[in-house]
């Protein structure tokens, strides 16, 4: 397993789903070209879709601002035991769920997912700002990443 860092670049620190590769940086394009001679087609293209997804791409570059712009360090992070990280991320993905209609029972538009965001919001009231659903989404899955980065460290030192 391995951890992100702050100095890490974002661009392929993927693990290859079918060679199994885990290292920093994991398949970069030179990696992708060499698999592509080496005949490897099923790995080469998934490795492809990997380093070059848009989304995976955009969710590790706003983890990385969190953390080099926002001073979100991991020191940081760990002191939000109680579940803060995933409910922030929480209140930034709720919205986007009640504005498009997947849970019915609530108006539509998102008002009283956005209410109930600003209600759940983990930290200081005004401190929660929405942008565009997908800006949103994609902060909420940087959050998880935090999020999950924090238990991680924790199941390593053991507690």
């Amino acid at each position: 397993m391995h951890l992100w860092e702050p100095s890490m670049d974002a661009k392929g620190i993927y693990d290859c789903p079918y060679c199994g590769v885990d290292r920093e940086p994991c398949h970069g394009e030179a990696q992708i070209r060499e698999r592509t001679q080496a005949g490897d087609a099923q790995c080469a293209s998934a490795l492809t879709h990997i380093v070059s997804s848009r989304a995976r791409r955009d969710i590790l570059a706003e983890r990385m601002r969190q953390v080099s712009a926002e001073g979100y360090s991991f020191e940081h992070d760990d002191n939000h035991a109680r579940g803060e990280l995933a409910a922030a991320a929480a209140c930034y993905a709720l919205p986007v769920a009640v504005y498009t209609g997947c849970l019915a029972p609530f108006p539509p538009r998102g008002t009283l997912g956005l209410k109930l965001a600003n209600h759940v919001w983990p930290w200081a009231p005004g401190s929660f700002r929405r942008k565009s659903r997908r800006e949103d989404l994609i902060r909420a899955a940087a959050l998880l990443i935090a999020e999950v980065e924090r238990l991680d460290r924790l199941e390593v030192r053991g507690k």
